[in-house]
């Protein structure tokens, strides 16, 4: 098995992390229970470890209390968050909060924010991440705190926590940091960056065993304890102690787990952070450039990329179908649905379809990153239907038409579509329109212009679904104002379509109602997941001067090296199309099929395409 689900738990771990856990069954006792071998060799292990957790967050000791006095463990980073936001909030408080984060601090507040602490949630720019003058703009005067993620468990973008804990500091603020995500895998500088309390699991970046977890405390920070009981210390007190670590670990500690950590860390400091967030940003790099040209593909985030996380999805299909496939037929395992971060999911609209995450280790290796592209090319290439486009001159529609009912008759959906124009259908029917909303830049516009964009095309994809399971064939493109034409689609929305249809039929050429063309350099206009393309040429040019027939005449007279009085003949379209269209497109696309034209080919084709302009006619 491929494993790209190191954002949920790392599976491979440094082969001390195994060792250290097993030995540990021999001599690992109760922590603070007393003064046998095994007990004090515990408890020795526990303070070791704790100082390593304190060497890797950058902690100095301070005045109140000593760095590694300030580690507590936990059971994971859901727990740590729990005890530090109920110790810290009460009624009355107002905490800021981020779309980005996941349910262990989402919950937890709304819990609090029914018992009274007052709750805003900053909302995503349109990439996903987070402006730091919004974080401010929500600082109030009862503001007590700012909660949030380093790095999103969905996209890998990370918060700016220098930033957001020079707020903290500027305002007097508590600046809590959820490091589930890039604890042992990116640099955290507690001091530096004024960070109260630091909340980590154990089981991913770390490389320690799952039921490991704690909590960084600063210097001074006073957190009520979420729980009470045992302690080792302090038997005939009522009340459970209040000095750091036993405040807040009431309990046996999970000392086997912890001696996989220490171990975990031990290799995290002899390999080196910085060497881990290069492999593995490099690996998350190769991957998203793999795929980014897949047609249909959707990638999410990733412009402030902190983790190794890539989440996409494959145009309209379940994330949980894409996960399977790869899963069951190529032995990649990734991560399907929405991840416990539910506002992340609201904000890019795929709560219904969720993602696909693929989350990189520096286990991994390049080697297993090209297969999982090649997965993913496959995975679209078998559920999206063959992509043929139509260029040239003189019969490119009335081709297409007579192609779409053949492919209708043989129960195939079939989808026409343009990258120039073409003439809206008579068919009012089969035809969809895609409704252009206001603004078209994508980096300007506003959170409610690409919010309508995206309605606007889900609603064109559940028509043009409704039109197929209706009539079997359908027409859509962008209506041109003032005309009775369509052009082509949004690039990304065109792409998506593709996995509707079986066979998709694009005109790819414009020649001005002329049978003959030569095209411009920036003609024809394909994309390189088209897999055939068809070459048209109009029969009824032959015998005709070429100015009169032809479009952009003077590139035509530069491959027939003629004048424009020339007379037109078989010859003559033949060369226009091998020099002019087939030999250009399989040099720069080598993979698609072209359909070789010859002079007899052209005859019968535009045969048929003169005798309907003399049914027009009459």
């Amino acid at each position: 098995m491929i494993y790209f689900d190191n954002a949920a738990t790392t599976l491979q771990k440094p082969e001390e992390v195994a060792q250290a856990v097993k030995e540990s069954f021999s001599y690992i006792g109760n922590a603070g229970r007393g003064a046998n071998e095994a007990s004090l060799f515990t408890s020795r292990l526990i303070f070791q470890t704790r100082k390593q957790i304190a060497e890797l967050f950058h902690m100095e000791d301070g005045e109140q209390s000593s760095a590694a006095e300030r580690v507590v463990f936990t059971m994971n980073a859901t727990e740590s968050l729990n005890i530090v936001l109920k110790g810290l909030l009460h009624p009355g408080d107002h905490v800021i909060t981020t779309e980005m984060e996941h349910n262990s601090v989402l919950r937890p507040l709304y819990e609090l924010e029914e018992k009274g602490v007052s709750v805003t949630i900053v909302d995503c720019e349109k990439n996903g991440t987070i402006s730091c003058e919004k974080i401010k703009q929500a600082i109030g005067k009862k503001t007590k705190a700012i909660v949030c993620t380093h790095a999103s468990n969905v996209t890998g973008d990370g918060n700016d926590i220098a930033q957001i804990g020079a707020l903290c500091e500027k305002y007097n603020l508590y600046f809590i940091l959820d490091a589930s995500q890039t604890a042992g895998a990116a640099g955290i500088d507690m001091e530096q960056d004024h960070i109260s309390a630091i909340c980590f699991t154990g089981h991913k970046g770390l490389f320690g065993p799952q039921g490991t977890g704690g909590i960084a405390l600063a210097d001074g920070v006073c957190v009520k304890p979420l729980l009470s009981g045992g302690s080792g210390v302090h038997s005939f007190e009522r009340k459970h102690p209040m000095e750091l670590p036993a405040a807040l670990e009431a309990g046996t500690l999970n000392g086997h787990g912890i001696a996989g950590l220490h171990a975990a860390l031990d290799w995290i400091k002899k390999t080196g952070i910085a060497a881990i967030h290069e492999k593995e940003m490099a690996l998350a790099e190769q991957f998203q450039q793999g795929i980014e040209t897949i047609p249909g593909i959707h990638l999410y985030g990733g412009e402030k990329r902190v983790a190794a996380i890539v989440s996409c999805n494959l145009a309209d299909l379940d994330s949980a179908y894409v996960s399977d496939c790869l899963a069951e037929d190529y032995g990649i395992a990734t991560r399907a649905g929405v991840h416990c971060a539910p506002l992340m999911h609201t904000h890019f609209g795929t709560e219904k379809q969720g993602m696909v995450r693929f989350s990189f280790s520096c286990f991994n290796t390049t080697e297993e990153v090209e297969k999982a592209v090649r997965a993913m090319q496959d995975i679209a290439a078998e559920n999206r239907g063959k992509v043929t486009a139509y260029v040239g001159a003189g019969g490119k529609t009335s081709s297409i038409r007579k192609r779409a009912e053949t492919l209708r008759a043989e129960g195939k959906r079939v989808l026409i579509l343009t990258t120039t124009k073409m003439m809206v259908p008579q068919e009012q029917e089969i035809f969809t329109a895609y409704e252009q909303t206001g603004q078209e830049s994508v980096i300007s516009a506003t959170a409610s212009v690409w919010q309508e964009r995206r309605a606007a095309e889900k609603q064109l994809k559940e028509r043009v679904q409704s039109v197929l399971d209706t009539y079997g064939c359908c027409v859509a493109g962008s209506l041109i104002p003032g005309t009775e034409k369509f052009g082509m689609l949004p690039e990304k929305l065109m792409e998506d379509l593709l996995y509707l249809a079986d066979e998709i039929l694009i005109e790819a050429d414009g020649s001005a109602h002329m049978p003959v063309k030569a095209p411009a350099e920036h003609e024809p206009v394909l994309f390189p997941y088209m897999d055939e393309v068809v070459i048209v040429m109009g029969a009824h040019a032959i015998g005709k001067p070429l100015r009169e027939v032809c479009h952009r005449v003077d590139y035509a007279k530069e491959l027939l090296k003629c004048d424009a009085d020339k007379i037109v003949t078989a010859a003559d379209l033949k060369t226009l199309a091998e020099q002019g269209y087939a030999i250009p497109i399989q040099k720069q696309y080598p993979w698609m099929k072209i359909s070789k034209v010859t002079g007899k080919d052209i005859k019968l084709c535009l045969t048929a395409e003169k005798k309907d302009k003399v049914r027009d006619k009459q």
